[in-house]
């Protein structure tokens, strides 16, 4: 059964790759350049910012958690050796994969700020050469 913890990391995850997905996709003007900016004025509210800081903190507390236990089965495997081997492979595949998880997350954390801040920039300038072809 899946727990709360990793539950909460596959959505978070999910939720950055969709969004993720919308800000890169070429989309006409008429579609992007409202997300863009509902995106933008997000991150102006502090709430949301420490929201997002808090998942960051979250996310990155599991990563370090995976690590500690991704050694710790090493730890045990060098120790047990042939014996119990089968459980230590599960509990290291499961690691394994919660360490992908979890740094995944992050990344496209950090990547979903950087992609937002660049096409919020990006759509600034578009306007100020408008502006300026106008005059």
């Amino acid at each position: 059964m899946v727990s709360v913890q990793w539950l909460f990391v596959y959505a978070v995850l999910i939720t950055e790759l969709v969004l993720s997905a919308v800000l890169i996709l070429p989309l006409p003007d008429v579609i992007k350049k409202p997300a863009i900016q509902h995106f933008t004025s997000l991150w102006r509210f502090a709430q949301v910012r420490r929201f997002l800081l808090g998942v960051f903190l979250i996310i990155a507390i599991l990563f370090l958690d995976t690590v500690r236990l991704l050694a710790k089965v090493e730890e045990k495997k060098e120790k047990m050796g042939a014996v119990g081997a089968a459980e230590l492979r599960i509990q290291q595949f499961r690691n394994q994969r919660n360490f992908y998880l979890t740094g995944f997350a992050l990344f496209q954390l950090v990547l979903l700020y950087r992609v937002q801040h660049y096409l919020a920039e990006l759509l600034e300038l578009r306007q100020r050469v408008k502006e300026s072809k106008s005059k």
